[in-house]
């Protein structure tokens, strides 16, 4: 990691509410180990994954190179 938008990471983390649980998605850019993108939703799905990478994609400056991470859920 030598630079900013060079290595992301994502994951996924429940959240308990009192009316169940929600998700969220994070993208962590990890020369900052700073959130670049996220979603929150009622329902594990891919389709908030991809919200969040497309707002992570959205807001970098210079994705050249970039090496985006999952461990896919193990």
């Amino acid at each position: 990691m030598t630079r900013p938008n060079h290595v992301w990471a994502s994951g996924i983390t429940y959240i308990s509410t009192a009316r169940g649980f929600c998700y969220l998605a994070l993208i962590t850019d990890m020369y900052y180990s700073k959130i670049v993108g996220y979603d929150l939703s009622n329902r594990l799905e891919l389709n908030g994954c991809v919200k969040a990478l497309n707002k992570a994609i959205y807001q970098a400056n210079n994705i050249n190179g970039l090496l985006h991470h999952s461990d896919r859920g193990r």
